[in-house]
């Protein structure tokens, strides 16, 4: 007959936390420590000491926790805490009788400095009972700045005696605004000028039942096809990254006990950008705005134009009085912008597939 393990966790149990505000940051970890009491028989040999049971048996014993996969669980009192996962385990064997040893185990949420861990300590988790669902565990969610680098096609510009050209265009060659050169001084920059603006980058962890790698291909690099939560812009919120991890965690099994379930803590980045840029209306010779966000957009400039006023058709080149080529602005139809626009247009290239986010159990307005 095999070897038989009686586990029973032990009263000898330990809690700690610490936190980790540098930064501006507001983050805790908490620690809770746990033994278990674990005795191995064996029915068929009435003989059985335990000296040639090993440690590494009895740490892969049904019922010890493994370490970074069960997450914490109080059998006396009901309460777990999913949050936090089995980071260590050591085995002691009894000096005073060879089948009976001590593991000790700590459990851990994520390091205080972990964008994925605990804001502060909580008092429901003193109560919290075993899951339901999923959703009866709360998400983590924590916000950082990120930044984008996009192209401008204006911009304050200064001479090298840093004096003031103006707010001028930043694909061609500075010339003087009085000058009969600035609408056709054709000789283009090849190096764009770029702004850096800032962005919103925030991590939600979550529990969910299943995974799949087809799930991660699914929501990876996506964005909300519809408001979300308070948040009425569309496309603005982009998935960037997706982690998932597989947990046990100890659920209400429904019939007034408990049982282990292999549930996912999957962490989402999520990054918001509300990019938008100037285009110049024809019909009321000013600008509007057009909202770009994770899509693409480039201005349209060009050496041709569409002649809509011959017949057919006709494309033309840009050029001077003097038959000199030069650079011009066009709109979506190809037909040339006045000489007194300010700015450009541009055309977006949505270049990022769109789903619904109402697989996240976090959205804007919901507290944090």
């Amino acid at each position: 007959m095999a070897k038989q393990y009686s586990v029973c966790q032990m009263r000898d149990t330990g809690y700690s936390s610490s936190a980790n505000n540098s930064g501006g940051k507001k983050s805790v970890q908490i620690t809770i420590n746990v033994s278990y009491r674990v005795i191995v028989t064996d029915p068929a040999d009435p003989d059985f000491t335990g000296a040639d049971v090993t440690d590494l048996q009895v740490a892969f014993a049904p019922g010890v926790p493994l370490v970074n996969y069960h997450t914490y669980y109080d059998v006396y009192n009901g309460v777990g805490m999913p949050l936090a996962v089995c980071k260590s385990k050591s085995v002691k064997r009894d000096s005073g009788a060879s089948n009976m040893f001590v593991v000790s185990c700590t459990f851990a949420t994520e390091p205080a400095q972990s964008k994925n861990g605990k804001k502060q300590e909580n008092p429901q988790d003193a109560t919290q009972g075993p899951p339901v669902t999923p959703t009866d565990i709360d998400p983590v969610v924590s916000w950082s700045m990120g930044v984008r680098e996009v192209v401008i096609d204006s911009a304050p510009a200064y001479a090298s005696d840093d004096t003031s050209l103006g707010t001028i265009d930043t694909n061609l060659l500075p010339c003087d605004p009085t000058a009969t050169c600035s609408d056709e001084w054709g000789v283009e920059f090849n190096q764009p000028v770029t702004q850096q603006r800032p962005t919103v980058t925030m991590t939600l962890t979550q529990f969910e039942t299943s995974w799949s790698w087809e799930k991660l291909l699914e929501r990876g690099y996506k964005v909300n096809n519809a408001a979300w939560g308070t948040d009425t812009v569309v496309k603005a919120w982009m998935i960037t990254n997706i982690n998932a991890v597989e947990q046990s965690v100890t659920v209400d099994d429904g019939a007034g006990g408990v049982t282990d379930a292999e549930w996912y803590r999957v962490t989402y980045t999520i990054m918001r950008d509300d990019y938008t840029v100037e285009n110049w209306n024809t019909v009321t010779d000013s600008t509007d705005t057009l909202f770009v966000g994770h899509a693409a957009a480039l201005p349209l400039y060009s050496t041709d134009y569409i002649d809509t006023l011959a017949s057919p058709d006709v494309v033309r080149p840009f050029l001077t009085e003097d038959n000199v080529p030069f650079v011009g602005k066009v709109d979506a139809d190809g037909a040339p912008l006045p000489d007194d626009a300010a700015g450009c247009n541009y055309v977006r290239y949505d270049t990022v597939d769109e789903i619904s986010f109402s697989f996240l159990q976090w959205q804007p307005g919901d507290a944090v």
